[in-house]
This record gives structure tokens, C-alpha cells and sequence, in this order.
């Protein structure tokens, strides 16, 4: 009788374990709740904007030449014509 009974102890502990084990797996594996229609909404206002893109209008700012290059075209600006009147 006393190893009948031992038996039992035995199989019901390990029934209890199993099923602690089966329920602790469950519980770390649980999704996360579904996200609210805020949540929603604000995620697919980011997806959806338009991302903002700095154009330059001009690929060479501050390098642009002068505007009456002819000043360095002659190299001898001080020369003076000994012909001229």
C-alpha cells in the first residue's frame, strides 16, 4: 500500500511540474498586445509623410566667377604705351 501510494506522490509531482514548465514556456512565448488605432494611426502618419530633401539650387555656391572678368585679362596693367599720345 505504502508504494502504491508513493507511486501516486510520484506521478502527480511530476504532472505538476510538467504542467508548471508548459505554462511557464507560455508565458515568456506570449506576443505582445496589439498595438491601439492611436499607435496605428501615428505609425502610419511616419510611414506615409514625405521625407523633406534639401535641394540646392545652384551645385557651386559661393564659386561663382566674376561677373566683368575683363580686369585680369591683361596682365600688364601697368604698363605704359610709350607710343600714346
Amino acid at each position: 500500500m505504502k508504494s502504491m501510494s508513493r507511486k501516486i506522490a510520484l506521478v502527480i509531482a511530476g504532472i505538476i511540474i510538467v504542467a508548471l514548465a508548459i505554462y511557464i514556456y507560455v508565458a515568456k512565448n506570449k506576443k505582445a498586445a496589439a498595438p491601439t488605432i492611436e499607435e496605428t494611426a501615428q505609425s502610419l502618419e511616419q510611414v506615409t509623410a514625405s521625407p523633406t530633401i534639401n535641394v540646392p539650387t545652384s551645385p557651386i555656391d559661393d564659386k561663382l566667377p566674376d561677373l566683368n572678368p575683363t580686369q585680369k585679362t591683361n596682365p600688364f596693367n601697368s604698363y605704359q604705351n610709350p607710343f600714346a599720345p
